[in-house]
């Protein structure tokens, strides 16, 4: 391919960046952009870092969509240690997070939401040079290097040595830093008397995390969401009274805010029950706080089981709801609301036991997993947005949960089963790739001595799987928390089992903008279950020395804190 320049954008900025290929188009300026170039089947990592190394130039095209996205950062990331030259564009009109300020502060901004016509012809120019240079140099540079004096060279190697110093020490430093585990978070908060969980987890661009989960007495819960900055304190706590033991799930949305749900037991008459969700900024400050009534006869409690955003920013939410015998687990529920707090469409899925994991593809098509009422395996289901049903497997056994899954960039989807939980198998754990058809590609099994089940996986910034479980012991020993880290083929990177002295459970994972893993969940250190809360490194090493004592609750009624 003849000289290029590679387009860093996000795929929701679809008719903004539309606007910027026309410009290019016009002009006759080649460009590389993923939705386009990646073929069929090719291995999605490996062709991204190709097409910036072999590009003349990269454009960031700067949204609040943008802000958000970790594959940007890596893509500026592979540019910045290429020495890519890139040109940050802004086509809406936001702030810039913390992790594109970082690789972008030392570079001229131009500004596509103030005048376009002078945005355009600036970036225009600029490209024009960059393709004019083969040596992903700024024209600027060559034409010092080229004016410079006979002592040019010597002026030139001292200042590398000193620059070599500065940049050797900052380098060695961060990644001492990084490697020791003294800094690291290992926070455990919990009452005497209740079992407490730390459901959900997500990393925010100020370099802290947001952590949502319940306090559980009995009947009664203790909802509550905190903020923490990148040490651990606490910033700002939100809580309320929740009926029943769902765990809460968070999700990000735009400006910073964060967006939380759960279930609430049903009447005690069993006709219906509540759904709950609020809307939090970044201050701590409640936008929206609702509550729905759903209908259903025989509802005890529902379990919100997923929780994502379709392409066009709507919330969908699967819950598996228990009911009373006489009518036990008919159909699942599926609910589609706004970021405004709107309710918009309510689903109800029937031949389903319980609901295991549902995942927004890449194609706004959902992958559903559930228990099937009639084989009791894992019913597998394409829908699309519209709900109807495009492609339908059985997968594995009743003895055999399918736990959680992950939706890969080239539309290939991985699930993870906990395989023969009884049997000979003593519950592997199965990571199985599938086409976007479901036609299985690999399997890769994993496992001990117990069983082993995964509560959540994410995809890293080098394209790697990360995933995050617990083994279960059913008595037999202790249960401990593990996260294992793979390639995109399934070959093991690394493993780390957690035992910090007690039954450990992960329930989910983030990356925050340093490349650190942060988990959420529970261990019984303490004797009761306990909301626990750890922070590991890259290589998943961790802090074994443990900080209690933290109050996450806003109300004053509790006062059993492990401390």
């Amino acid at each position: 391919m003849d000289k290029y320049i590679f387009i860093s954008h996000s795929s929701n900025d679809a008719k903004r960046v539309e606007k910027i290929l026309n410009l290019l188009d016009s002009s006759g300026i080649k460009y590389w952009i993923s939705a386009r170039d990646i073929p069929p089947g090719a291995d999605w990592a490996e062709t991204i870092y190709d097409a910036i190394s072999n590009s003349s130039g990269m454009i960031l095209l700067f949204s609040d969509n943008v802000n958000k996205s970790r594959q940007i950062r890596n893509e500026l990331d592979i540019a910045t240690n290429l020495r890519i030259p890139l040109i940050p564009l802004k086509i809406e009109n936001v702030e810039q997070s913390k992790g594109i300020r970082y690789f972008t502060n030392s570079h001229q901004w131009l500004d596509a939401t103030d005048n376009w016509k002078r945005a355009s012809n600036r970036l225009l120019e600029s490209l024009n040079k960059i393709l004019a240079d083969d040596d992903h140099q700024s024209p600027e540079i060559s034409l010092q290097a080229k004016t410079g004096s006979r002592k040019w060279p010597a002026l030139l190697m001292a200042a590398l040595s000193v620059i070599l110093v500065i940049f050797g020490t900052r380098f060695f430093s961060r990644e001492q830093e990084m490697l020791n585990t003294d800094n690291l978070l290992n926070l455990i908060a919990g009452g005497t008397d209740s079992w407490d969980y730390a459901t959900d987890i997500l990393a925010t661009s100020d370099g802290g995390f947001t952590a949502t989960g319940t306090w559980d007495f009995g009947f009664w819960s203790e909802w509550w969401v905190a903020h923490f900055d990148s040490t651990g304190n606490l910033e700002w706590t939100w809580s309320d009274s929740l009926a029943g033991e769902d765990k809460p799930q968070l999700l990000p949305t735009s400006g910073g805010d964060i967006i939380c749900a759960a279930g609430e037991y049903a009447d005690f008459d069993h006709t219906g029950f509540p759904l709950r969700a609020l809307r939090i900024n970044s201050l701590g400050q409640v936008v929206w706080n609702n509550e729905w009534w759903l209908e259903w006869a025989g509802a005890v409690q529902p379990e919100l089981v997923s929780f994502d955003m379709t392409k066009d920013s709507l919330l969908l939410l699967s819950l598996t709801l228990r009911q009373l015998a006489s009518s036990p687990f008919l159909a699942t529920h599926q609910i589609l609301m706004s970021t405004e707090g709107e309710l918009l469409r309510r689903d109800t899925l029937r031949g389903c036991v319980t609901t295991r994991e549902l995942i927004i593809l890449e194609n706004n098509n959902r992958l559903y997993v559930y228990k099937d009422s009639s084989s009791k395996a894992n019913g597998v289901a394409l829908i699309s947005p519209d709900g109807e049903i495009l492609n339908r497997i059985i997968l594995g056994d009743n003895r055999s949960p399918v736990s959680c899954g992950l939706s890969l960039p080239d539309g290939d989807i991985v699930l993870f089963m906990t395989k023969d939980t009884y049997g000979a198998r003593n519950g592997d754990l199965a990571v199985m790739r599938f086409s976007p058809d479901l036609l299985l590609k690999w399997e890769t099994v994993f496992g001990g001595n117990l069983a082993d089940a995964a509560s959540d996986a994410i995809l890293l910034p080098n394209g790697d799987i990360l995933i995050a479980g617990s083994t279960l012991s059913w008595g037999n020993g202790s249960s401990n928390g593990w996260l294992l880290q793979l390639s995109q083929d399934g070959e093991k990177r690394w493993q780390s089992i957690i035992d910090i002295g007690g039954n450990e459970y992960f329930h989910s994972i983030a990356i925050n903008e340093r490349g650190a893993i942060l988990a959420s969940g529970t261990t019984t250190l303490y004797g009761q279950r306990d909301a626990w809360i750890l922070q590991l490194n890259p290589d998943g090493s961790w802090n074994e020395h443990v900080k209690s004592g933290i109050d996450i609750f806003t109300e004053d009624w509790e006062k059993g804190y492990i401390d």
